[in-house]
């Protein structure tokens, strides 16, 4: 995920990443999206989707994740907190 090596530079018109990005650690995200917006044609679409950790908590309980493989379940306003010095807009 954090190299998108199959793709040159402004190049895919659309990436999907689902249920993926919890399994990277935040730093591993950054390169994550920073791969994705070096690919991304201009006007490209970028398509994620994550569990929110406002249900997966009810789900999992206090403290405990959904899945042991995640590594960061993301409330909602921490998850644009995190990445809003990337280069994208969010769909209305």
């Amino acid at each position: 995920m954090t190299e998108l090596n199959f793709a040159e530079d402004s190049e895919v018109d659309l990436v999907i990443s689902g249920q993926s990005i919890e399994h990277v650690t935040t730093e591993e995200a950054h390169a994550v999206f920073h791969e994705v917006a070096r690919v991304l044609k201009p006007g490209g679409f970028f398509c994620l989707d994550t569990p929110n950790r406002r249900l997966t908590e009810i789900q999992a309980g206090p403290g405990r994740m959904l899945h042991p493989e995640h590594k960061k379940e993301y409330l909602p306003h921490e998850f644009l907190e995190e990445f809003s010095g990337h280069p994208f807009r969010l769909w209305p």
